[in-house]
């Protein structure tokens, strides 16, 4: 037992130390050592607190079945987050009624409108049936969505539930795993405020807002603004956006847990390896902040 904690310590120092393949195939047969050794000697310290140092500080380089796993999990998320986008974009015609309501200037508008954002809906239905490979948001999903954004300048201008729309598509493209491309997308919502705005000031675009004696006044160019009607539009949308945005949120927070979930058992799972009278060498050490925590007791679902 002693010559394979021997052997596992020295491949462990191998494996902390270096990186690349060399790295993973030394941690791989220091958990082989390992298991020999308390296989041998049950009450063989060192082997348990090699073993724990192995489990608690991860490779440099994640060994490439544990990559394929994580671009696994990170795809299944994003095809739910594309879907979720899909309902979303759709939602425009859900507010179409209350739209006829408050009555129509342009159907011209509207009917570019309804375009973008059914063309946003298809975007992301693509991307829900072909995520990418390497976990990063589809270029061709985030600008569709970006210009059907824009087109709800035509109803309140570019500052009014506009600026909310373009966080809400900047936070769905931000949660890949992926951290290449993120500036990308901030830059591609932010250009959906941006664009109408300044094409409004080079006078491109009819302008959507009048400032005089301290008051501002939105000037419509799609909708009319009655006062009931537009009340009721106006909040209907705006618990739309905030139930939409719970919706995503929650579902990725879902998708996170679960993978938590699943982590805490494998590593439980592990610790029943371990022979019982080495398990308090193999107990993490306590953390006095987490201790300090009221027990939050189980969940239901």
């Amino acid at each position: 037992a002693r010559e394979h904690v021997r052997g596992a310590s020295q491949h462990t120092e191998r494996a902390l130390g270096g990186k690349g393949q060399d790295a993973t195939r030394s941690r791989s047969m220091a958990l082989r050592e390992i298991g020999r050794a308390i296989a041998l000697d049950p009450r063989n310290e060192d082997a348990v607190r090699t073993l724990m140092r192995l489990m608690t500080e991860p490779p440099r380089d994640v060994p490439a079945e544990a990559h394929a796993g994580m671009m696994r999990d990170a795809r299944r998320g994003m095809r739910e987050g594309a879907r979720l986008a899909v309902y979303a974009y759709l939602s425009w015609f859900i507010y179409t009624p209350l739209m006829l309501w408050m009555g129509m200037r342009s159907w011209t508008t509207w009917l570019v409108a309804s375009v973008a954002w059914l063309a946003a809906a298809g975007a992301a239905y693509m991307a829900s049936l072909r995520p990418s490979a390497d976990a990063r948001p589809h270029l061709w999903m985030m600008v569709p969505g970006s210009i059907a954004i824009m087109t709800a300048t035509l109803g309140f201008g570019p500052y009014v539930i506009l600026p909310t729309l373009a966080a809400i598509g900047a936070m769905l493209n931000q949660m890949p795993p992926n951290r290449t491309g993120r500036v990308r997308v901030i830059i591609i919502f932010c250009a959906a405020i941006v664009v109408p705005a300044a094409l409004q000031w080079a006078g491109v675009l009819p302008t959507s807002y009048v400032f005089e004696r301290g008051d501002m006044v939105v000037l419509p160019s799609m909708l009319s603004f009655p006062p009931v009607p537009t009340h009721v539009f106006l909040l209907t949308t705006s618990i739309g956006i905030i139930v939409m945005a719970s919706l995503i949120i929650a579902r990725f927070r879902d998708t996170l847990s679960d993978v938590e979930r699943r982590l805490h058992v494998q590593t439980w799972q592990l610790r029943q390896l371990v022979p019982e009278e080495a398990r308090p060498a193999s107990a993490p050490p306590l953390d006095l902040s987490a201790a300090q925590l009221p027990d939050a007791g189980p969940r239901s679902e």
